[in-house]
């Protein structure tokens, strides 16, 4: 099966996303585009490994930093064979106390029982030339049929 391409889940941002932080970022020294900063991720949904149905699937995670992207390219890693999502992934975020939370609107894979298997493969760069990035994978688990 043919993987689709990164344009099909997202729209790509080419090397550099983009970002907006808030300025009271916990880091006294932020890392430059060389070597970005790779952020911590908390509450992430489905966890990594997890199985799930494949049913009105919520993708969630939270960034323990006041990090804002206005939007999150992602792409398919070599192991992802759930073919794509329905609708495409869009995150909306919220600012909470400590975190910035991300969610998706439910999709539904193509091919189930699949393997989930995204990352966010560009680096986000602040105004004041800070970097960072998502770990990867940013989500990895398995669906099943519904």
């Amino acid at each position: 099966m043919q993987k689709p391409s990164l344009h099909a889940l997202l729209g790509a941002f080419g090397v550099f996303g983009a970002c907006a932080c808030s300025g009271t970022s916990s880091e006294d020294h932020c890392s430059g585009i060389n070597d970005p900063t790779v952020l911590t991720l908390v509450n992430v949904v489905p966890a990594l490994g997890d199985s799930v149905p494949n049913q009105d699937i919520v993708h969630s995670f939270s960034i323990a930093d006041d990090i804002v992207f206005s939007d999150i390219a992602l792409a398919y890693l070599e192991t992802h064979t759930a073919g794509t999502p329905g609708p495409a992934l869009k995150f909306s975020y919220e600012i909470a106390a400590a975190t910035t939370d991300f969610t998706s609107s439910p999709v539904v894979w193509t091919s189930a029982p699949g393997h989930v298997e995204l990352e966010a493969p560009i680096i986000y760069q602040t105004p004041d030339g800070c970097a960072y990035e998502l770990p990867s994978p940013l989500f990895a688990y398995d669906v099943t049929a519904p």
